[in-house]
This record gives structure tokens, sequence and C-alpha cells, in this order.
């Protein structure tokens, strides 16, 4: 019993002789300070502060920084003779402003192809939500469905698009035994075949993207929601309507938004098809015109000489699509359905 005691009490001292030189070393166990609620407040604004601040700061390099210079070009003119810029005010904004409702010789008929152009994005979207919800659900024929939707995204789509003319072209007049027959017809304003059939081609290309993203954002879906769903004998559609279209609306409001946002200057394919628009003026939209302008076309060389009016444009269409674009997305997310 004493040799126990007195190992104990050895123990002891060997504890204290360490804590002793822990002391000596380290200063020992001081008590932690609480944060007072000043200080705590502090910390929090200054985090919410740098968190809002980044994105203002991204705003400011990417887009501001970005187009600093076109915008100073949208109130300035070029001098031909100068061969320099000078300012004058509101007057290419003027221009592209009149020239926006021009029959004819103006942009009407272009604002007009864009809105063609938009509507049928707008209305594809829901089919290849749809289609990409089939093949989520492996219905029979959704490898097929991958294989022939997901090739354009395999295979540049300038490929495609030599292809597609050869097959056009050449193609479809010989299985159809119609010599006369030109689906690329851009020059007549009353049938548009050339329109027409560069916008379903470029839907089919579009599709390859939409799927990777929809099928990405369904993936995401909780298995027992759609458990939910069985027990409460829902059928396929029911299953579409009310379990993964809330479930992926963030996906498809982030669509919309960016279709809103590039109404002016979204040109499909039609400059891959057509080039400058020269050869098939029935083609043309406001972002193909836009594009030709800068680049140069059978009417003007491009260059400096179109940057004013080229400027002063996007800077109208900026005017007139941000705050339709927030206020789609605002819709969107106010009124869309959601998870819960």
């Amino acid at each position: 019993m004493k040799n126990k005691d007195y190992e104990q009490g050895l123990m002891r001292r060997f504890k204290w002789w360490i804590y002793g030189i822990k002391v000596k070393l380290f200063g020992g166990d001081k008590p932690k300070k609480k944060k007072s609620l000043s200080s705590v407040k502090k910390n929090e604004t200054i985090f919410l502060t740098l968190f809002l601040v980044f994105p203002l700061v991204q705003f400011a390099i990417f887009y501001i920084g970005k187009n600093i210079n076109s915008i100073l070009l949208a109130f300035q003119s070029y001098d031909v003779n100068k061969s320099e810029f000078y300012f004058s005010g509101l007057t290419e904004i003027g221009k592209v402003w009149d020239k926006l409702w021009i029959e004819g010789t103006g942009l009407l008929d272009e604002m007009r192809r864009s809105g063609i152009q938009f509507l049928v994005q707008l209305l594809m979207l829901p089919l290849n939500v749809f289609v990409a919800y089939c093949v989520w659900k492996n219905l029979p024929g959704a490898g097929f469905f991958k294989v022939i939707l997901f090739l354009p995204s395999v295979v540049p789509s300038i490929v495609f698009v030599l292809l597609g003319r050869y097959f056009l072209q050449y193609g479809i007049p010989e299985i159809f035994n119609s010599p006369g027959l030109d689906l690329l017809d851009g020059r007549n304003p009353e049938t548009m075949y050339g329109f027409k059939t560069v916008l379903i081609f470029g839907c089919w290309l579009g599709f390859a993207g939409g799927m990777v993203v929809y099928l990405g954002a369904m993936s995401g879906i909780s298995e027992d929601v759609v458990e939910y769903g069985r027990l409460e004998n829902m059928n396929f559609f029911q299953e579409f309507i009310h379990i993964v279209i809330p479930a992926i609306f963030p996906t498809i409001t982030t669509y919309t938004v960016v279709a809103f946002a590039g109404f002016f200057t979204n040109y499909g394919y039609f400059f891959s098809f057509f080039g400058d628009g020269g050869s098939a003026p029935c083609t043309i939209t406001l972002g193909h015109y836009f594009f030709c302008l800068v680049a140069g076309n059978g009417e003007t060389p491009g260059g400096e000489s179109a940057y004013p009016e080229a400027a002063a444009g996007g800077f109208l269409f900026t005017i007139v699509v941000a705050p339709l674009t927030l206020l789609v997305k605002f819709l969107m997310e106010k009124y869309g359905p959601s998870e819960e």
C-alpha cells in the first residue's frame, strides 16, 4: 500500500515538473477571451462587404473595362478624310435607331428575322427539356437519341455546315428528283427557304449543349423525390411536370435569360452558310448584320469606319435588353415552380 502511494506521489511530482517546464516555455494555458458582439458584427460586415465587392469588381473588369472603348465609340464618328474619330454626341445612336424602322433599306426586316429566330429558340426549349427527360428515363431509343444529338458536339460545327450545304444543294434535289429545288435560296422573301433551313439546322445543333446541361441538372434530382412520385402513382407526364420541371427550373431560367440577352447579337449559323449575306439578303439577322458590318461585307469595307455604328448599335441594344432581361429573370424566379 505504501509503495502504491509512493508511486502515485512520484507521478504527481513528475506531472507538476512537466507542467512547470511548459509554463516556462509557452506561458501556460491562458483563458480564451470571448469575442464581443461588436467584433463579431464587424467581422460579418467585412465579410459581406468583400462578398459584394467581388462581383462588382468582376463587372468592372470584364464588362466595363472590356467594353469601355465600345461605349466611347458609340458617341463618336469617323472622319474618312482625316482618318480619325471625333465626338458627335448621339448622332450614331440616332442613325441606328432610325435604321431599325426603315423597310427594305433599313434594319426592320433584319429585326423581324431576329424575332423569328428568338421565338424558335424559345419554342425549342420545352422540346429540348422533354427529350432530355426521355433520355434520362432510359426510354426505348434513348441511346439512338444520344448518338444523334451528341454527335454535333463531337465533330466541329463547320464540318456539319459543309456536309449540310452539300446534302441540301445536291442530295435533296436528287432524292426528290427536283433539280430546281434549292433549300438554301436566300433571295426570295416570300418562301425564305434559306432562312428556314438554317433555323432548323441550328435547332438540331443546339440540342447537344442543352442535353448536356439538362441531363446534368436531372441527375441531381433526389431519388427519394422520384420514389415519392411513384408512391403517389404519378404517370410519366405527371412526374415530368410536377417533379422534374420544378427541380431543374433554375437551369431553364438561365437558358431563357441568356436567350433574351442575345436577342440582338445572336446570328446563329447564317454566317457559316452565307458569309456576309450578299448572296442571301433574306437570311440576315441583326446579329449577322452587325458582325458583317465590322468584318466587312459587299457594301462596307468594315474596319475603323464601321466601328461607331456597330458600337452605337450595341449601346442601344444594351439599353433595351438589359432591363428586359432582368425583368424576365425576376418574374421567372418569383413565379416559377419550385421544388417545395
